[in-house]
Order: structure tokens, then sequence, then C-alpha cells
């Protein structure tokens, strides 16, 4: 199963809440940056950094600013910023996927409430059917410090 595990989205910019100075978490992700409909972006196969290295995450990230994630889109990214324990706990958001295997390609929808991503990415298997797959995943609003291009362009999904 494929990692679909961050959603960006224009609507997903919002303003930080006043935070604790201990409820602020330091994260590092990476990233494929997926375009879709209506301005909205979809990381695919993200890592987050763990124990000193680059792991699956089970979270899903949304960033608090999507500035530069147009031009980038094609390509693998780093995000460095931090999170709140508190104002996340409980939170939980949705990835769907669903496969059309005739055009070779397959859309994602990552949504928390009225915040809502898609993309649509190339599978390059070709087909008749397909199975659709939704899941939930805890959600962190990751507040961008730093968005960096790590490589010209994605792995194949």
């Amino acid at each position: 199963m494929k990692q679909i595990l961050l959603a960006v989205g224009v609507s997903a910019v919002c303003s930080a809440g006043l935070l604790a100075a201990n409820d602020s978490v330091p994260v590092k992700i990476t990233g494929c940056v997926r375009g879709g409909e209506r301005g909205s972006f979809v990381l695919t196969n993200v890592e987050e950094m763990s124990g000193g290295k680059m792991s699956p995450t089970s979270s899903i990230y949304w960033l608090s600013n999507t500035k530069g994630l147009k031009e980038r889109v094609g390509q693998m990214v780093e995000v460095t910023g931090t999170f709140s324990p508190s104002r996340d706990e409980g939170k939980t958001g949705t990835i769907k996927t669903t496969p059309d295997l005739a055009a070779g390609q397959e859309t994602i929808e990552v949504e928390n409430g009225a915040k809502r991503a898609e993309a649509t990415t190339s599978t390059g298997a070709v087909g008749t059917s397909g199975v659709k797959e939704k899941i939930t995943r805890p959600y962190r609003r990751l507040q961008v410090k730093n968005l960096t291009t790590i490589g010209a362009s994605c792995a194949a999904p």
C-alpha cells in the first residue's frame, strides 16, 4: 500500500493559536508534491525524522503555509516546522484513494472536517477495475518554518 499521508490545501493556511512554550514539537518531513484541483496539494510517500532517521509516518500533516508548492509539483521536498500535541489531540483525517486503472492513474483525497485536498497521480498500471480505499489517521497541523526542494523529480508512485 502506498503511503499517502500528508495533505496540504490552500484552505489549510490559518493563523497559529497561542501555544505554551513546552507545547511546540519540532518535526522534519519529506514527501513528493502532487498538484490537484482548485489549487490544493497532496504530499505522497511522506516520511518523518524519528530516532535520527527518516521513517514512514502514521500521521496526516496539514501545512500552515502552501507558498511555493505550486512550483514544486512533481518534486521531492523537505518541510521543517513544529506542531502542538495539545491542539491536535484526538483529531483525525481520512485518506481516500480511487484508482482508475483504465486511465493508469489514481485520485487521492485527504480530508479533515472542512479542509480537503485532492491530487491525481499516474500509476503506470492500465486495467479495467480498481479498489477504492479509505483510511483514518491522526492529524497534525505543521507550522511551517522552512520548505526546501531535495529532489528534482519524484520516484514513480
